[in-house]
Protein backbone atom coordinates (compact mmCIF):
# COMPACT_ATOMS: atom_id res chain seq x y z
CA UNK A 1 0.00 0.00 0.00
CA UNK A 2 1.67 3.48 -1.21
CA UNK A 3 0.72 5.70 1.28
CA UNK A 4 3.96 7.68 1.74
CA UNK A 5 2.38 11.34 0.21
CA UNK A 6 -0.54 11.15 2.36
CA UNK A 7 -1.28 13.39 4.85
CA UNK A 8 -2.04 11.21 8.12
CA UNK A 9 -5.62 13.37 9.60
CA UNK A 10 -5.21 12.90 13.39
CA UNK A 11 -7.97 12.90 15.97
CA UNK A 12 -5.51 12.97 18.81
CA UNK A 13 -8.18 12.82 22.16
CA UNK A 14 -7.88 9.02 22.41
CA UNK A 15 -3.97 9.72 22.37
CA UNK A 16 -4.39 12.08 25.58
CA UNK A 17 -6.92 9.40 27.36
CA UNK A 18 -4.14 6.78 26.73
CA UNK A 19 -1.22 8.40 27.79
CA UNK A 20 -2.51 9.94 30.65
CA UNK A 21 -4.09 6.35 32.09
CA UNK A 22 -0.82 4.69 31.00
CA UNK A 23 1.28 7.05 33.09
CA UNK A 24 -1.19 6.89 35.96
CA UNK A 25 -0.76 3.09 35.90
CA UNK A 26 2.59 3.55 36.08
CA UNK A 27 2.78 5.50 38.93
CA UNK A 28 3.79 8.60 37.43
CA UNK A 29 2.15 11.26 39.14
CA UNK A 30 4.63 13.86 38.95
CA UNK A 31 7.31 13.29 36.29
CA UNK A 32 6.38 15.89 33.43
CA UNK A 33 9.17 14.79 31.24
CA UNK A 34 7.90 11.33 31.22
CA UNK A 35 4.82 12.09 29.73
CA UNK A 36 6.05 14.52 27.87
CA UNK A 37 8.59 11.60 26.19
CA UNK A 38 5.95 9.14 26.36
CA UNK A 39 3.37 11.57 23.91
CA UNK A 40 6.13 12.24 21.30
CA UNK A 41 7.04 8.49 20.93
CA UNK A 42 3.21 7.56 20.33
CA UNK A 43 3.01 10.00 17.87
CA UNK A 44 5.76 9.13 16.34
CA UNK A 45 5.16 5.36 16.07
CA UNK A 46 1.81 5.92 14.51
CA UNK A 47 3.19 8.55 12.04
CA UNK A 48 5.70 5.50 11.41
CA UNK A 49 3.49 3.06 10.95
CA UNK A 50 1.15 5.16 8.95
CA UNK A 51 4.15 5.70 6.47
CA UNK A 52 3.11 9.60 6.53
CA UNK A 53 5.44 12.32 5.49
CA UNK A 54 2.83 14.56 6.58
CA UNK A 55 0.45 15.50 9.29
CA UNK A 56 -2.00 17.27 10.92
CA UNK A 57 -3.10 17.06 14.69
CA UNK A 58 -6.60 17.58 15.81
CA UNK A 59 -7.27 17.36 19.41
CA UNK A 60 -9.63 19.42 22.22
CA UNK A 61 -8.45 21.94 24.79
CA UNK A 62 -8.19 22.52 28.24
CA UNK A 63 -11.06 24.90 28.05
CA UNK A 64 -13.18 23.18 25.24
CA UNK A 65 -16.81 24.15 25.21
CA UNK A 66 -18.19 22.22 23.17
CA UNK A 67 -21.01 24.02 20.51
CA UNK A 68 -23.41 20.54 20.14
CA UNK A 69 -24.31 21.69 24.15
CA UNK A 70 -25.87 24.96 23.20
CA UNK A 71 -28.14 23.35 20.83
CA UNK A 72 -28.67 20.40 23.45
CA UNK A 73 -27.63 20.90 27.31
CA UNK A 74 -27.71 16.76 27.58
CA UNK A 75 -24.69 16.44 25.42
CA UNK A 76 -22.49 14.01 26.95
CA UNK A 77 -23.74 14.16 30.49
CA UNK A 78 -23.29 11.25 31.38
CA UNK A 79 -19.41 11.27 30.63
CA UNK A 80 -17.43 11.37 33.62
CA UNK A 81 -13.87 13.64 34.07
CA UNK A 82 -11.18 11.10 34.20
CA UNK A 83 -8.67 11.55 36.99
CA UNK A 84 -5.86 10.66 35.03
CA UNK A 85 -6.66 12.95 31.96
CA UNK A 86 -7.60 15.76 34.09
CA UNK A 87 -3.96 15.90 36.15
CA UNK A 88 -1.82 15.15 32.78
CA UNK A 89 -3.52 16.93 30.23
CA UNK A 90 -1.82 20.49 30.04
CA UNK A 91 1.68 18.55 29.66
CA UNK A 92 0.03 16.45 26.91
CA UNK A 93 -1.40 19.49 24.82
CA UNK A 94 2.37 21.39 25.35
CA UNK A 95 4.14 18.08 23.46
CA UNK A 96 1.51 17.87 20.97
CA UNK A 97 1.70 21.91 20.82
CA UNK A 98 5.08 21.33 20.39
CA UNK A 99 4.49 18.59 17.10
CA UNK A 100 2.33 21.64 15.55
CA UNK A 101 -1.27 20.37 17.03
CA UNK A 102 -4.31 22.63 16.43
CA UNK A 103 -5.90 23.05 19.83
CA UNK A 104 -9.68 22.82 19.40
CA UNK A 105 -11.90 25.64 21.88
CA UNK A 106 -15.61 24.48 20.30
CA UNK A 107 -15.21 21.45 17.37
CA UNK A 108 -14.91 17.89 18.65
CA UNK A 109 -11.78 16.58 16.63
CA UNK A 110 -14.18 14.64 14.44
CA UNK A 111 -15.85 17.61 12.97
CA UNK A 112 -12.32 18.67 12.42
CA UNK A 113 -10.75 16.07 10.76
CA UNK A 114 -14.25 15.54 8.85
CA UNK A 115 -14.02 19.16 7.49
CA UNK A 116 -10.44 18.98 6.36
CA UNK A 117 -11.04 15.84 4.79
CA UNK A 118 -14.14 16.77 2.49
CA UNK A 119 -12.32 19.89 1.85
CA UNK A 120 -8.66 18.92 0.80
CA UNK A 121 -7.59 17.94 -2.61
CA UNK A 122 -4.36 16.01 -1.02
CA UNK A 123 -4.80 12.38 -0.43
CA UNK A 124 -5.40 11.61 3.11
CA UNK A 125 -5.69 8.54 5.81
CA UNK A 126 -7.88 8.89 9.02
CA UNK A 127 -6.44 8.09 11.78
CA UNK A 128 -8.95 7.54 14.91
CA UNK A 129 -10.61 5.17 17.31
CA UNK A 130 -13.97 7.13 16.42
CA UNK A 131 -16.84 5.35 14.83
CA UNK A 132 -18.40 8.33 13.61
CA UNK A 133 -15.64 8.92 10.96
CA UNK A 134 -16.31 5.70 9.79
CA UNK A 135 -18.92 8.01 7.96
CA UNK A 136 -16.16 10.19 6.14
CA UNK A 137 -15.03 8.51 2.72
CA UNK A 138 -11.04 7.28 2.04
CA UNK A 139 -8.46 5.33 4.43
CA UNK A 140 -8.79 4.53 7.83
CA UNK A 141 -6.52 3.11 10.38
CA UNK A 142 -7.17 3.12 13.79
CA UNK A 143 -4.38 1.91 15.45
CA UNK A 144 -5.47 2.41 19.41
CA UNK A 145 -7.51 -1.28 17.93
CA UNK A 146 -4.61 -3.80 19.66
CA UNK A 147 -4.75 -7.53 19.37
CA UNK A 148 -6.94 -7.07 16.00
CA UNK A 149 -5.94 -8.47 12.01
CA UNK A 150 -4.19 -5.51 9.95
CA UNK A 151 -7.62 -5.86 7.95
CA UNK A 152 -9.64 -4.98 11.33
CA UNK A 153 -7.12 -1.44 11.76
CA UNK A 154 -7.00 -0.45 8.28
CA UNK A 155 -9.69 -0.25 6.14
CA UNK A 156 -11.40 1.86 2.68
CA UNK A 157 -14.93 3.58 3.36
CA UNK A 158 -16.36 4.12 -0.21
CA UNK A 159 -18.75 7.17 -0.82
CA UNK A 160 -21.98 4.77 -0.24
CA UNK A 161 -20.55 3.02 2.79
CA UNK A 162 -19.85 6.67 4.19
CA UNK A 163 -23.41 7.84 3.57
CA UNK A 164 -25.06 4.44 4.64
CA UNK A 165 -23.11 4.73 8.22
CA UNK A 166 -24.31 8.67 8.81
CA UNK A 167 -27.99 7.76 7.94
CA UNK A 168 -27.85 4.75 9.77
CA UNK A 169 -26.87 6.61 12.76
CA UNK A 170 -29.34 9.30 12.73
CA UNK A 171 -32.00 6.79 12.18
CA UNK A 172 -30.24 4.78 15.58
CA UNK A 173 -29.05 7.73 17.44
CA UNK A 174 -26.11 7.77 19.55
CA UNK A 175 -26.54 7.13 23.29
CA UNK A 176 -22.86 7.65 23.97
CA UNK A 177 -23.47 10.94 22.95
CA UNK A 178 -27.03 11.88 23.87
CA UNK A 179 -30.00 10.72 25.16
CA UNK A 180 -32.05 8.08 23.65
CA UNK A 181 -34.74 9.50 25.13
CA UNK A 182 -34.79 12.67 22.83
CA UNK A 183 -32.84 11.39 19.79
CA UNK A 184 -32.70 8.55 17.27
CA UNK A 185 -35.53 5.78 16.97
CA UNK A 186 -36.42 3.56 19.58
CA UNK A 187 -35.04 -0.30 18.84
CA UNK A 188 -33.68 0.81 16.04
CA UNK A 189 -29.83 -0.60 16.74
CA UNK A 190 -26.52 0.30 14.62
CA UNK A 191 -24.79 -3.01 14.60
CA UNK A 192 -21.56 -4.18 14.64
CA UNK A 193 -18.80 -4.22 11.74
CA UNK A 194 -19.25 -6.96 10.02
CA UNK A 195 -22.98 -7.31 11.45
CA UNK A 196 -25.65 -5.01 10.14
CA UNK A 197 -28.07 -3.81 12.22
CA UNK A 198 -31.48 -2.81 11.78
CA UNK A 199 -30.76 0.73 11.40
CA UNK A 200 -28.42 -0.21 8.07
CA UNK A 201 -31.20 -2.98 7.09
CA UNK A 202 -33.88 -0.33 7.11
CA UNK A 203 -31.79 1.75 4.43
CA UNK A 204 -30.53 -1.34 2.25
CA UNK A 205 -33.00 -1.70 -0.52
CA UNK A 206 -33.16 2.41 -0.21
CA UNK A 207 -31.58 4.37 -3.44
CA UNK A 208 -28.94 6.64 -1.63
CA UNK A 209 -30.29 10.03 -2.80
CA UNK A 210 -33.04 8.70 -0.96
CA UNK A 211 -31.96 7.76 2.31
CA UNK A 212 -32.64 11.12 3.99
CA UNK A 213 -36.80 10.80 2.99
CA UNK A 214 -36.44 7.60 4.53
CA UNK A 215 -35.23 8.51 7.38
CA UNK A 216 -37.92 11.03 7.66
CA UNK A 217 -40.63 8.72 7.02
CA UNK A 218 -39.33 5.87 9.56
CA UNK A 219 -39.01 9.13 12.04
CA UNK A 220 -42.76 10.56 10.93
CA UNK A 221 -44.23 6.86 11.42
CA UNK A 222 -43.00 6.43 14.89
CA UNK A 223 -43.72 9.85 16.62
CA UNK A 224 -45.54 11.58 14.32
CA UNK A 225 -45.32 13.87 11.51
CA UNK A 226 -44.47 17.00 13.94
CA UNK A 227 -42.73 14.97 16.71
CA UNK A 228 -41.03 12.94 14.59
CA UNK A 229 -39.41 15.99 12.30
CA UNK A 230 -38.58 18.00 15.36
CA UNK A 231 -36.51 14.76 16.74
CA UNK A 232 -34.58 13.70 13.91
CA UNK A 233 -33.62 17.57 13.24
CA UNK A 234 -32.22 17.80 16.83
CA UNK A 235 -30.87 13.91 16.42
CA UNK A 236 -28.81 15.15 13.17
CA UNK A 237 -27.57 18.11 14.69
CA UNK A 238 -26.25 16.57 17.73
CA UNK A 239 -25.22 13.16 16.20
CA UNK A 240 -23.83 14.30 12.82
CA UNK A 241 -20.43 15.16 12.59
CA UNK A 242 -19.58 18.46 10.18
CA UNK A 243 -19.20 17.94 6.75
CA UNK A 244 -17.85 21.67 6.48
CA UNK A 245 -17.79 24.50 7.94
CA UNK A 246 -20.79 26.48 9.93
CA UNK A 247 -21.02 30.28 9.42
CA UNK A 248 -22.36 30.07 12.65
CA UNK A 249 -18.85 28.45 14.87
CA UNK A 250 -15.87 30.91 13.40
CA UNK A 251 -13.59 28.03 14.31
CA UNK A 252 -14.71 25.77 11.94
CA UNK A 253 -13.61 27.94 8.70
CA UNK A 254 -9.98 28.31 10.22
CA UNK A 255 -9.54 24.53 9.59
CA UNK A 256 -9.22 25.05 6.40
CA UNK A 257 -6.42 27.40 6.22
CA UNK A 258 -4.08 24.53 8.52
CA UNK A 259 -0.78 23.93 6.71
CA UNK A 260 0.03 19.70 6.88
CA UNK A 261 3.39 19.47 9.17
CA UNK A 262 6.17 17.75 8.00
CA UNK A 263 6.67 14.73 9.75
CA UNK A 264 10.29 14.69 11.86
CA UNK A 265 10.61 12.31 14.45
CA UNK A 266 10.94 13.16 18.25
CA UNK A 267 14.39 13.18 19.64
CA UNK A 268 14.05 11.18 22.51
CA UNK A 269 16.87 12.52 24.45
CA UNK A 270 15.13 15.48 24.58
CA UNK A 271 12.05 14.34 26.22
CA UNK A 272 13.76 11.48 28.74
Amino acid sequence: MALKQRIALIDADTIVFLVALEQFKAGNKSIAGNVRGHTHRFIDSILAEANSSHYIIFVQGEDHKNYRKKEYKRYKEHRKSNEAVEHWRAVILDAMKERGAVILNNLESDDAVSIYANATRNPYIIISADKDLNGIQGIHFNPFKRNVTRDEQWYNVTEEQANLQRWAQILAGDGTDASLEDTGIANVGMGKPGKPGKAQKMLANVPQELFRAKVAEEYMKKYGVVSGLERMALTYRVIHILEAPRADIKESSTILTVAPVPYKKAVDDLFN
